[in-house]
């Protein structure tokens, strides 16, 4: 049903296949009649309709139903929490920041309607932030109250039918220390968007004088709504239909997720709970990995998902398994479309038989080229090739592809050639260090992500 955002991550599917398939020189040689269908569509702004309705992407309806209770692993939004902590932030200041962040991104405004539709509203009432003072508490009262606010805005569910579907708090903390609290659902913003967010409300906060005189860039004259609608044409076209027949030509041979060991089966868990364990690779034993998948003609990301591949075969005892790849899909419909807050993301399926090649290199290979095909053939979205999947099978609303892969390596530079915001955890020291982070997505079990 759903697909992915570990950490709110999109790109144009160009710096995709340049992150995954040239990272060391390779290049794509895929037809460009199907790579990236939205070139066919041409994207006009329409300023008139700004708050009418337009439909939900499929990945937005994935996230949206998935939050129901009648799917397996469901009951959670697709939702990230962030804390940054520094010198203690003015909560007037703020405020005015994350309004004139809010007038500026129109999808800091949007809520779903009933209809399964969503909508931009003109404003937003205040306060936007909630501020907490801790400043004259014990320090064992300020802990407790901090893991409370952790826990209750890491894990929560927020209403989408209600605008704002984010959640931003300012604790004051004794000592001239603060800490912000920021929760965003994924049905407003991906990890580029929430660049873009942290950039401006840095900027705001910044640039307010004493006269809570503050400047942001006038809005983007293209709009999300403008992009949705846009790309929707692209079902009218070839790519989209090749890539349709393409799928539905494979379901009745495509292998199952990896059937891991658990407790209890996924439908039994109910609400499901998110933890994040993170392991880093020593530069030198990194660089090593990165020249020996280089020596075989194979990127880190496909070498890396070759690894995960192999790992998944021995404890699921499947030698043919297929993953949720996260692709990011920000197409260039408009100058300035990397100044829009939305979420772009998409998803499609990757297919490995870990029987492929003799070595780990040809493994990797084979990767590369299932990567690639998938990618040839991502006009049709892995979430509706997953309802056709559940529609054949008997099995809509269970979790289909609960093991997904994410990779966000080369991404960087690509994004800073473009122009667009500096990764998210890049806080300027002079608003805060980022710290705690968390995020969930529903009917997701165990994400692979590499950054």
């Amino acid at each position: 049903m759903t697909g992915h955002q570990d950490d709110f991550l999109s790109a144009d599917q160009d710096a995709l296949l340049d992150s995954l398939l040239a990272e060391q020189g390779l290049t794509a040689s895929l037809n460009p009649a199907q790579v990236g269908a939205h070139a066919e569509t041409v994207l006009t702004p329409n300023p008139a309709d700004r708050y009418e309705p337009f439909p939900l992407t499929d990945i937005q309806q994935g996230y949206w139903l998935g939050r129901g209770a009648g799917f397996e692993l469901g009951a959670v939004s697709c939702y990230g929490y962030i804390e940054v902590d520094g010198p203690a932030l003015d909560p007037a200041r703020l405020e005015q920041s994350v309004a004139a962040l809010v007038a500026r991104h129109d999808m800091m405004r949007m809520r779903v309607l009933p209809s399964g539709e969503q909508q931009v509203l003109a404003h937003l009432p205040g306060p936007l932030v909630q501020i907490q003072d801790f400043r004259s508490l014990p320090l064992p009262s300020v802990t407790a109250r901090l893991e409370e606010t952790r826990t209750g805005m890491a894990q929560q569910v927020i209403d989408a039918s209600r605008a704002p579907l984010f959640d931003i708090r300012l604790s004051l903390l004794p000592g001239g220390e603060s800490r912000l609290h920021l929760g965003l659902d994924a049905l407003i913003c991906d990890q580029s968007g929430l660049r873009l967010i942290l950039r401006d409300l840095v900027m705001a906060y910044h640039s307010l004088d004493s006269q809570r005189q503050g400047a942001l860039p006038p809005p983007a004259a293209v709009t999300f709504r403008d992009y949705v609608l846009a790309a929707r044409q692209q079902q009218q076209g070839p790519a989209y239909k090749a890539a349709r027949a393409y799928w539905l030509g494979r379901l009745d041979d495509l292998a199952p997720a990896p059937d891991l060991p658990r407790a209890r089966p996924w439908g039994t868990i109910g609400t499901p709970t998110f933890d994040r364990v993170e392991t880093r690779l020593a530069p030198p034993l990194w660089a090593a990995f990165q020249a020996h998948a280089a020596d075989h003609g194979v990127t880190p990301s496909c070498a890396l998902a070759a690894a995960f591949a192999l790992a998944l075969k021995r404890w699921s005892r499947q030698e043919r398994l297929t993953l949720n790849l996260t692709l990011f899909d920000r197409q260039p419909l408009h100058p300035e479309i990397n100044e829009v807050v939305g979420d772009f993301t998409s998803v499609t399926l990757l297919e490995i038989d870990t029987r492929e090649g003799p070595d780990f290199g040809a493994l990797g290979r084979a990767v590369q080229g299932r990567l690639m095909e998938a990618i040839e053939y991502s006009a049709f979205s892995g979430v509706e090739v997953l309802r056709e999947l559940g529609r054949r099978t008997g099995r809509a609303g269970q979790a289909l592809t609960p093991v997904v892969f994410t990779s966000m390596l080369g991404l960087g530079r690509f994004a800073a050639a473009k122009g667009d915001a500096a990764p998210a955890r890049e806080i300027p020291e002079s608003f805060g260090r980022r710290g705690y982070t968390l995020s969930e997505t529903p009917q997701v079990a165990l994400d692979h992500h590499l950054n």
